[in-house]
């Protein structure tokens, strides 16, 4: 089994990193990523961590750097040619998982407060944060 080179993963990152800043690599990222979720089997404890990044990726309020971290680890995650093919059979999205994980502890304190922020009571009845829900606020005068 091939092992997992950490500076393979944080070269191919920092690439993707520079396409996350452009309007291909968002439109990459919107068009691909429901289908890219629906073939990743195996890995479902990171979906949440995924979707959860996908939100913020595309949250107007999150800045631009934070934003070039979790595009590049949603591209990479993306992408089926990576440093492990997810084509491997059981082993192919072990390399998507690290980065997942790489990018989630870079910014985990901001994310939680992100998730603590939006999720105002959207959990379903395990804990998880249903993450593919429109938040709004409703005032009343």
């Amino acid at each position: 089994m091939r092992r997992i080179n950490m500076r393979s993963i944080a070269r191919i990152l920092r690439g993707l990193m520079r396409k996350a800043r452009t309007e291909a690599g968002r439109k990459e990222i919107r068009f691909k990523f429901n289908d890219k979720l629906k073939s990743s089997k195996g890995i479902e404890g990171i979906i949440d961590k995924l979707k959860i990044m996908y939100n913020y990726f595309f949250d107007p309020e999150v800045s631009i750097y934070k934003k070039l971290i979790i595009g590049a680890i949603l591209l990479y995650f993306i992408n089926p040619a990576d440093v492990m093919p997810d084509l491997l059979p059981g082993i192919g999205f072990i390399d998507d998982t690290v980065a997942v994980l790489y990018g989630w502890n870079l910014l985990k304190e901001e994310l939680e407060n992100y998730i603590d922020s939006k999720r105002s009571g959207v959990v379903n009845e395990d804990g998880k944060i249903i993450s593919d829900v429109e938040y709004s606020v409703d005032e009343e005068s």
